[in-house]
């Protein structure tokens, strides 16, 4: 049957989901994740890995509008923590319009990679092609016929290989009078020849539970349950607020039995499970040949092994609010789950046997003693606060005992009130036994946080960063005694200037009267100079400054301070190496409010700047919100918003350092135009500062885009604006403090 194009992937969408975005090597410290092309130039960018690989992407036909981005199979090698690429058969695919191929699965027999791959454009053809990974290096953007071990005219999906790799069960799916007849298959490894098929049914992903029998959810209805992306792309469009908890549906647990050319079945429970979108609801234990699973049992979930058998005893081994996936791995298990709303990963630990310890003082040997059946199993539960527990993410076993989890996270590009065909959820992946994680590559934090895409959108008009930057404050400053003192404060930073160390000028009333400090020199406390001035808004007409050595000057270190920490939360070139601004990551970590107590969940990344006296380095640590808009989190407009800056600084004098924690508030933010080119992106920042000590908040700051009451001898309109990329002369209302300001640095130069 040819069915045209738009039609079939009509039929795909709502049932199409791969899991399967990685394998293990038989080492278990090496191994294939299928990841996004590379989002930079190959081999540059911080991360470590060669080649910058992009993120996974586990639903690539929920991409609204007919596209979705391009994958191929990277290598990594745990002990190096390097990539490599093997496959480019999508390359030259990049102006292809509408629906293109991908690669979407991977597997491995015997140590060899196997990766499926999928051509919407060749309806009534072989579609699914299942190639050998290792002879797809020079594809060239074709799929090389020498690579082809099975070609399939019907969508193949789900692989899964016997415990002794002479077998491979994939999920077919075959169009019969417009809609999809699902069934199974199993191919024998040595020559991909089609050992046995499993009668028509609406089934789910399997598993082996031994060489000759495989289990299998059978789900009522016309359609496997699964977490449907694009329907959350919309509900986001629409403002409203989704749901991050997918639910479970009614289905058949089966068995069924390696035959001669079938798998007859054995219905084992009837039962609501949960789908298998991004993780699985089923693990095979190949040591006593049981299966393991979750199921709605009241309003929670429980976890339990049970025997391949009809209306067989289950021995419950958790319950949980929500199942986030299983894997079995030799004696061991591993399940995750969300237990008082926070992520738990669980681990059953078995002991078939014992060894006793000798004592040589007694002639006794070391022996081991085999116990009989199962004897001794433990069950840990280990809480994972800093990692999301969200139903649009969870475990995915990539087998050899290798356990990764997949995170959801807000799509920068994605922008709720313009039409496009961005999806609003992207995903990570954290590989936990290697230390591996997608945001290794802080590009991939330009595609979650607006903050830092849009710095990064800025880079190629700036390449050297902002030039200069104006912002003014709402302040309150509270001295610890119950006195709060409020004012405006006013900041302008440069690039130029002291030998390239940049200058700054600040401008407050917090005091009654206005205040204004700057500094300018040759950047060294010898040769810098600190001027100040207190009749600024007193009708004198022009500014009549105050000129001091910065030699010993608090001011003077003060306001180096504030320039330097100005420099490092500028975050531009955040793919730069450490050692030129860019951006290293730390961790996955948490975050308290230290007044109210809000707790978020955190990507830890680090900033390095000068040397300090005592040999370390200036430096930043950044806290960007990692999960999913909401609430406190942040919003769609403003994702991952930055909600910590703990910073260090060498002091002006060079006799200390100075220690400074800044708390932002993520749901708020500011949009400050382009002061020269107002038709430029404006710049996204926080709006809400606060700097505490212990849990007292000791000055908070509110940015604001213009200051109403500003004096009106430097600006007649009294408004003073924030903005980025500030002009010295002009005709606008700055004009007189702009010519103010140039005279003032002049004088300082000369």
């Amino acid at each position: 049957m040819r069915l045209i194009l738009p039609f079939l992937l009509l039929l795909l969408a709502p049932v199409l989901a791969a899991n399967d975005l990685a394998v293990a090597a038989p080492d278990g410290h090496s191994g294939w994740l299928l990841l996004e092309n590379p989002p930079g130039a190959a081999g540059d960018g911080l991360s470590p890995q060669a080649g910058d690989p992009g993120l996974p992407v586990p639903e690539p036909f929920s991409w609204p509008g007919g596209t979705y981005p391009q994958t191929d199979l990277w290598p990594y090698d745990a002990r190096t923590s390097r990539f490599t690429r093997v496959t480019d058969v999508l390359a030259g695919d990049a102006a292809r319009p509408g629906w293109r191929r991908t690669l979407y699965a991977v597997f491995e027999v015997r140590g060899e990679p196997f990766v499926l791959h999928y051509d919407a454009a060749k309806p009534g053809g072989n579609i699914c092609h299942l190639l050998r990974a290792n002879q797809c290096g020079a594809a060239a953007g074709t799929v090389p016929a020498a690579a082809v071990a099975l070609a399939s005219p019907e969508y193949l999906d789900a692989p899964a290989v016997s415990p002794d790799r002479s077998h491979v069960a994939l999920r077919a799916f075959k169009v019969v009078a417009g809609k999809y007849q699902v069934s199974l298959r199993v191919y024998r490894t040595a020559d991909w020849t089609l050992a046995a098929e499993s009668a028509p049914g609406n089934l789910g992903r399997p598993v082996w539970l031994s060489n000759s029998a495989l289990a299998v959810l059978r789900w009522k209805g016309d359609a496997a349950p699964k977490v449907d992306l694009a329907a959350v792309t919309a509900e986001v469009r629409k403002g409203n607020r989704i749901n991050e908890e997918p639910a479970c549906a009614p289905g058949t647990l089966l068995r069924l039995d390696l035959g001669q050319g079938a798998l007859p079945e054995t219905a084992l429970l009837d039962g609501e499970f949960p789908p298998e979108t991004f993780t699985r609801a089923l693990a095979g234990d190949w040591c006593t040949g049981q299966v393991v699973l979750a199921r709605r049992d009241g309003a929670g979930m429980v976890l339990e092994r049970r025997p391949a058998q009809p209306n067989a005893a289950a021995f419950e081994i958790a319950r949980m609010e929500h199942f986030r996936g299983v894997a079995c791995v030799g004696t061991r298990m591993h399940a995750a789950g969300v237990v008082k709303g926070e992520l738990t990963v669980f681990t059953l630990e078995r002991w078939s046997e014992v060894r006793l310890p000798g004592c040589s003082a007694l002639g006794l040997r070391p022996r081991r003693m085999v116990l009989p059946g199962v004897a001794l199993e433990r069950l840990v539960m280990e809480p994972a606060l800093f990692l999301s527990p969200s139903g649009l993410g969870g475990m995915v076993d990539l087998g050899r005992g290798v356990l990764a989890m997949l995170q959801p996270a807000a799509n920068a590009a994605f922008v709720p009130a313009t039409p496009g065909n961005q999806p609003a959820v992207l995903h990570t992946i954290s590989v936990l036994n290697w230390r591996l994680d997608s945001m290794q590559n802080p590009r991939n934090l330009a595609r979650f946080s607006a903050m830092v895409r849009r710095f990064g959108e800025l880079d190629a008009a700036h390449p050297g960063g902002i030039a200069s930057t104006q912002f003014a404050f709402d302040v309150a400053v509270n001295d610890g005694q119950g006195n709060v003192k409020r004012g405006t404060y006013v900041e302008i930073c440069h690039a130029e200037g002291r030998g390239g160390k940049g200058r700054i000028r600040t401008e407050d009333n917090l005091g009654g009267n206005w205040l204004v400090y700057s500094v300018d020199g040759d950047g060294t406390p010898a040769g810098d100079l600190v001027y100040s001035s207190d009749n600024l808004g007193q009708g004198a007409g022009k500014e009549v400054m105050d000129v001091k050595s910065a030699a010993g000057s608090k001011v003077y270190d003060d306001l180096v301070t504030q320039l330097e920490a100005r420099r490092l939360l500028m975050l531009n070139n955040v793919a730069a190496s450490p050692d030129n601004g860019g951006l290293r990551f730390m961790g996955h970590g948490t975050y308290r409010d230290p007044a109210v107590g809000t707790l978020w969940r955190v990507w830890v990344f680090e900033k390095l700047g000068r040397v300090l006296p005592d040999g370390q380095r200036e430096r930043v640590e950044l806290r960007f919100v990692s999960g999913l808009p909401g609430g406190t989190a942040g919003s769609w407009a403003f994702p991952h918003a930055l909600v910590r800056a703990k910073l260090r600084f060498a002091m002006a004098n060079k006799e200390g350092a100075a220690l400074t924690d800044l708390a932002f508030a993520p749901d708020k933010w500011v949009a400050l135009p382009n002061l020269t080119d107002p038709r430029q992106p404006p710049l996204l920042l926080p709006a809400q500062y606060r700097i505490f000590d212990g849990k007292q908040e000791k000055v908070s700051a509110t940015l604001k885009t213009s200051v109403a009451d500003y004096p009106k001898d430097i600006v007649a309109t009294g408004k003073l604006e924030s903005g980025y990329c500030v002009p010295v002369l002009g005709r606008s209302p700055l004009r007189k403090l702009r010519e103010a300001a140039d005279r003032f640095f002049r004088k300082q130069q000369r």
